[in-house]
């Protein structure tokens, strides 16, 4: 009987991990989306590309939980995406919003990217692969 316990919960205990993980992921890509939304805000009120300190002095671009001292990529101070760090690459005329797993997460987290086309991506190795869901595959 304490065999069956123990397997059961190992299999519980893997698949919990699993969807706190794909948790984390989807939230790593809405708070890049939502960053994407921001920097086109930004580039309506200013003709250009900003970064994350920028588009904070703004006031009402992000959500007023961060403030302009905030690290975005802290996970101890209000981070954007937990367990990631968001990396802003700004050129005249297009941006890349990248979310990078923090190292000795905990988590098997994938990196993501958004581009200016408001698209989210997978990077695995060498290929960029579209996110059309998150199943987990």
């Amino acid at each position: 009987m304490a065999a069956i316990i123990a397997i059961l919960a190992t299999v519980s205990l893997a698949s919990l991990r699993k969807s706190r993980a794909l948790a984390f992921e989807a939230s790593a890509i809405g708070a890049g989306k939502t960053l994407a939304n921001a920097e086109y805000q930004y580039f309506a009120r200013t003709r250009t590309f900003g970064s994350f300190g920028q588009i904070q002095a703004q006031g009402d671009l992000v959500d007023r939980r961060y403030d302009s001292g905030d690290n975005i990529n802290s996970t101890a101070d209000s981070p954007i995406a937990p367990f990631y760090s968001v990396v802003m690459t700004l050129r005249d005329d297009t941006f890349r919003i990248s979310l990078v797993p923090i190292p000795g997460n905990g988590y098997d987290l994938r990196t993501f990217i958004v581009d200016s086309d408001g698209s989210a991506a997978q990077i695995t190795g060498s290929s960029i692969l579209p996110v059309t869901g998150l199943s987990g595959n």
